[in-house]
């Protein structure tokens, strides 16, 4: 087992296996800790006895660690870890050529597990781009307009149905259709109906312009 870690911030770290019948564990040692720029090295080994073949499945495997100035460890998931027992041997020479076979195919199972959520980790510290939080705030907006269209869909104003259309398209599209404009010039300052195939046009319409950047909020639309 490899722990990759982030240089002088973890303490310790220890994996909690849990009981499996016909599975013995002796124990585990550490092999020794090395120093890179991406972080410590740490190499452990995890000694295992099978008393009986068979596959052994262990799940969930823990991992507890001690980051540094810390007093109390924080536990994670690291995943599982099957073990394929061909045959058990009751010969001392045998068992110990088995071992460690079985070792290295779960150490690189545990392996990309680590790596996996040592990178996750980092993501979750990442804090998001200024593109990233421009989106949310955008999708946050376009929640808002949307529950607006759907108050107004099945209200009986059509100044507010057609407004609630155009709206999306001005703050969220920045791109209006022509014959919205018009249409919504025709009802708000000449008095005009907004018919219901025409409303329907246009939320489809809009649906289909949502779609390539904000889907989720495209399919609340067909839904409409």
């Amino acid at each position: 087992l490899t722990w990759i870690g982030e240089a002088d911030k973890y303490a310790r770290i220890a994996f909690r296996l849990p009981k499996e019948k016909g599975l013995k564990r002796l124990g585990m040692t550490a092999a020794g800790i090395h120093g890179t720029q991406k972080g410590n090295h740490r190499k452990y080994i995890l000694r295992m006895k099978a008393l009986k073949k068979g596959t052994y499945h262990l799940n969930p495997v823990l991992l507890n660690y001690w980051i540094k100035d810390y007093d109390q460890h924080f536990q994670v998931k690291a995943g599982a870890m099957t073990i394929q027992v061909k045959a058990a041997s009751t010969l001392r020479n045998k068992s110990k050529q088995a071992w460690p076979l079985y070792a290295i195919g779960a150490s690189v199972f545990l392996l990309f597990l680590m790596v996996l959520m040592i990178r996750r980790q980092k993501e979750a510290n990442t804090p998001p781009s200024e593109e990233e939080v421009a989106r949310q705030q955008q999708q946050q907006k376009l929640g808002t307009l949307i529950a607006n269209l759907r108050d107004a869909h099945h209200g009986t104003d059509p100044k507010e149905q057609i407004e609630a259309l155009y709206q999306i398209y001005k703050e969220i599209l920045d791109k209006i259709p022509t014959h919205l404009s018009s249409l919504r010039d025709d009802i708000c300052y000449g008095g005009h109906d907004f018919p219901t195939d025409q409303r329907r046009q246009l939320i489809s319409q809009l649906t289909n312009d949502l779609n390539p950047k904000f889907p989720s909020e495209a399919r609340q639309l067909r839904n409409l």
